[in-house]
């Protein structure tokens, strides 16, 4: 019998960009830290184990979308842009995924596979993304890294 955590895995569909993971990582320190001020990236990245040029790279990204805030100099680093519960974790994918415009890695393995030349399972597979974005777009920041309260 297969061991519930090893199917899983086995039957993973959703795939989350490096600059995603790396962005949620980050902001969940950011969250954390709420209220404390700007933080540098270069500490964010240690305690979270991220390359710091990278992350820079992406909160610099989230700044001009305003879901961060950033400041130069002596005090300066990134803090949020608003309080976690008003920011959506659909913002922050948003703001970091490019548009697929119709086409997306196949789940078969297709070279091509879009809406108009779909696979077997295209149509269920946008489907379920499209309902995940939804989900991600009621769900806020506080609640992803468990600051809301109970």
């Amino acid at each position: 019998m297969t061991n519930n955590r090893a199917a899983h895995r086995e039957l993973s569909l959703v795939r989350i960009s490096l600059s995603v993971q790396y962005a949620l990582e980050g902001i969940r320190d950011l969250a954390h830290h709420y209220g404390a001020g700007y933080l540098q990236a270069k500490q964010i990245a240690k305690r979270c184990g991220l390359p710091a040029e990278f992350l820079v790279k992406i909160f610099s990204r989230l700044a001009a979308r305003r879901i961060l805030e950033s400041r130069r100099g002596p005090g300066g680093g990134f803090a949020l842009a608003r309080d976690p519960e008003r920011i959506r974790v659909a913002e922050i994918l948003e703001a970091l995924e490019k548009p697929r415009q119709g086409r997306r890695a196949c789940l078969l393995g297709r070279r091509f596979c879009g809406d108009n030349s779909a696979c077997q399972i295209h149509n269920i597979a946008v489907q379920m993304e499209e309902r995940l974005l939804n989900k991600l777009r009621i769900i806020n920041l506080a609640e992803l890294v468990g600051l809301a309260p109970s």
